[in-house]
């Protein structure tokens, strides 16, 4: 993605994450339903895993306010939500792919990394997307799920 010259050029853009996750809000993950085909299912799927990680790259590189993080944790914990309808189809790659980016956001504000006892695993993990437990992907998904991780 770095050679591209699109895709560099959009990172560059200031709006370029609010423009890329509100694409990603908007996505309607019940038209994996209607797909009849297998390949279809599976290029759908990892689509949406793809553009979970472009989000993760722009997040990457922007210093996001504890208000701004808070609002991409709900979009992706929503997003999560939605996904777990179609599991089989959503939540192989998808469900460690909504983790690494919601990793990713808790990685850079320390009231809520402070929530997470596993501090390491979650450096290991958005540094290299490093699993030490098999259960962290949960870890991190059972806290942005939980309405109470971003009001305490």
């Amino acid at each position: 993605m770095e050679t591209l010259n699109a895709y560099g050029e959009l990172k560059s853009r200031p709006e370029s994450l609010d423009i890329i996750f509100d694409y990603y809000n908007r996505l309607d993950f019940s038209k994996i339903n209607q797909l009849a085909e297998s390949a279809d299912i599976g290029r759908f799927a990892l689509r949406v895993s793809a553009i979970e990680l472009m989000i993760t790259d722009f997040i990457i590189g922007k210093n996001l306010s504890l208000e701004e993080s808070k609002k991409f944790l709900q979009g992706i914990s929503r997003k999560y939500e939605e996904k777990s309808v179609n599991e089989a189809e959503l939540l192989g790659l998808g469900k460690l792919t909504s983790a690494f980016m919601a990793a990713n956001v808790i990685n850079q504000q320390v009231p809520l990394k402070n929530k997470i006892n596993e501090k390491d695993d979650l450096e290991k993990f958005t540094a290299h997307i490093l699993l030490v437990k098999n259960d962290f992907v949960d870890i991190i998904i059972n806290q942005i799920v939980n309405p109470n991780f971003l009001n305490r």
